[in-house]
């Protein structure tokens, strides 16, 4: 089971980060796919379940959602009750159907993202994520999820790409309320679960609440967008950013 420690918390230093490099990029309009990095027509909850040697639906009590592959050994799931149709727990599987209990007792539905050995988890709230994000990184010898940093500063994007290429770095925007202006992105250090906030440039807009998207170009590189809608029409600004 996940074991959430305070110390954990406390260590989680939220400093700015100034020595990154902003470059403006030109971009004529809004676009939801090349502002979150998401294809077009792709379903980010897809997952290739092709290579598990037993049939996950068999239990006649438990339906098994697959949520991202840990290792290619290891399937993380959420695992919940048929009747009635409620959250239970968090799960790994092995291709062959060994079962271990990550967490137990959700409250909420949650959403997973996987990358290399970093794994970040959410209750689901629809576009937006409400405080209870978790990042940590998975222990394949000992089956166990060790929490890095837990957010609870507000209220983060659902469609985002949180990991870098190497899994080494989590950023994702976020802001201590909605609506807001005063969007941010946090990096967290997945080593050693070091947090500080990137603020983007100053934008010269007359919108009073603006939505900020990003998304990893490569392991050093962050691509940044901050929109005033979320339609074609809407007016935005673009950046590269390189740490």
């Amino acid at each position: 089971m996940v074991v959430f420690l305070a110390l954990l918390l406390l260590s989680a230093c939220n400093e700015q980060i100034t020595d990154v490099t902003w470059t403006e990029v030109d971009v004529p309009s809004f676009d939801w796919y090349q502002a979150t990095g998401i294809t077009e027509g792709s379903d980010t909850t897809d997952i290739d379940i092709s290579k598990l040697r037993f049939d996950i639906n068999a239990d006649p009590d438990y339906t098994y959602y697959p949520m991202a592959w840990l290792d290619e050994n290891t399937l993380l799931c959420m695992k919940t009750k048929r009747d009635p149709f409620d959250p239970d727990s968090l799960a790994a599987i092995t291709l062959d159907g060994e079962e271990t209990i990550l967490e137990s007792n959700l409250e909420e539905s949650v959403i997973a993202q996987a990358q290399g050995n970093s794994v970040e988890y959410a209750p689901c709230y629809s576009m937006v994520l409400q405080d209870g994000i978790t990042f940590a990184t998975w222990d394949q010898e000992n089956k166990t999820l060790n929490p890095v940093y837990h957010f609870q500063d507000g209220y983060v994007m659902a469609s985002q790409q949180f990991f870098s290429p190497d899994g080494t770095k989590a950023a994702f925007t976020w802001a201590p309320e909605l609506p807001s202006a005063a969007w941010r992105i946090r990096m967290v250090d997945m080593a050693t679960g070091d947090v500080r906030d990137l603020v983007p440039p100053e934008w010269e807009t007359d919108a009073e609440n603006t939505v900020l998207f990003s998304y990893w170009i490569d392991n050093n590189t962050l691509s940044v967008t901050e929109s005033d809608g979320l339609t074609a029409e809407a007016t935005c600004i673009s950046w590269t950013c390189t740490l």
